[in-house]
């Protein structure tokens, strides 16, 4: 288990990992669970948890890192407070943005992108892909629940017969306000009306489009472009 990522486990289960972070999985699962959570993820989980606290107590070795919210703003965490800090942050989000979808909102504002005027876009440029990844301040800067637990030795490798090239583009460029949206690789750009969300939607299915067609110049790193961020 390489990260600890909240989202991907259930509320009941969140709970769950809080009362019992840094304990044996065996002693954790000599008993019967409370409805809702699953024995698997509690051996993932709790047993990953607690071989880390156990390195830690052996080798001084530390892990797992954080950002949460504090009085003094973002402060960092490490080890078995760094899932804690997690835990606790996607359980007030997720109570935060049921609140929010009561006065109207979108029930998971992290999914959206959010224009000039407030306004959410479906699958805009940054937002969440799939499911819930992120949480957002009130300066609206993202950040992620998931927590590196084991630090990758591979960062910095690059392979022998990996060519130099130019690096793919992590997003469109647009404007949700005046109503275009553009390739970042060639330039090639689409219009949509700004106060329709279908119509900002349709113009990235025309991108997408785009960087599929065979006919443009630096097709693979086109292709390479949709295949990340339309995935």
């Amino acid at each position: 288990m390489e990260f600890f990522d909240p989202p991907k486990y259930s509320i009941e289960e969140n709970k769950f990992f809080l009362g019992h972070l840094g304990k044996s999985p065996a002693v954790v699962l000599d008993g019967e669970l409370p409805a809702g959570v699953n024995p698997v993820a509690v051996r993932e989980v709790i047993g990953a948890i607690y071989e880390l606290k156990e390195l830690e107590k052996a080798r001084g070795q530390s892990w797992g890192i954080f950002q949460a919210r504090s009085a003094d703003g973002l402060k960092e965490f490490t080890g078995v407070e760094a899932i804690e800090k997690s835990i606790r942050s996607y359980l007030e989000d997720y109570i935060r943005c049921l609140e929010m979808s009561k006065r109207g909102g979108p029930r998971f504002p992290s999914m959206h992108a959010w224009d000039a005027r407030g306004r959410p876009h479906s699958r805009g440029s940054g937002s969440d892909s799939g499911r819930v990844r992120t949480w957002i301040d009130s300066d609206g800067e993202r950040h992620e629940f998931r927590v590196e637990l084991r630090p990758s030795s591979m960062e910095n490798f690059t392979p022998p017969w990996l060519q130099e090239r130019a690096k793919v583009p992590e997003k469109p460029v647009e404007d949700l306000d005046k109503g275009f949206v553009q390739c970042p690789i060639c330039g090639w750009a689409t219009n949509f009306d700004a106060d329709s969300e279908r119509g900002y939607n349709l113009a990235l299915a025309r991108l997408s489009s785009h960087c599929g067609r065979t006919n443009i110049s630096e097709i693979e790193t086109h292709k390479e472009f949709r295949l990340k961020f339309f995935g």
